[in-house]
């Protein structure tokens, strides 16, 4: 086993601004960006209350502060 470094740890958050996002550290400056938003979508009204992974990076589940859920599964 190696051990665990900076850039094989991503960062899933959920906000109120109907967002989701997905952060990735930068290995030489250690500052995280957002690699990818994934809420913002046409017509949803609900604040994004939480989110969380399935089994791995590959699928996102979120839920918002209303009770709807959204799924995402990354394509490869």
């Amino acid at each position: 086993d190696r051990p665990l470094e900076l850039v094989d740890l991503r960062l899933l958050s959920s906000s109120f601004d109907f967002n989701v996002s997905l952060w990735e550290a930068d290995a030489e400056t250690e500052v995280w960006s957002v690699e990818t938003n994934l809420g913002a979508m046409v017509g949803n009204k609900h604040a994004f209350f939480g989110a969380m992974f399935l089994g791995s990076l590959d699928q996102i589940l979120a839920y918002t502060y209303g009770g709807a859920m959204h799924q995402w599964k990354k394509n490869k």
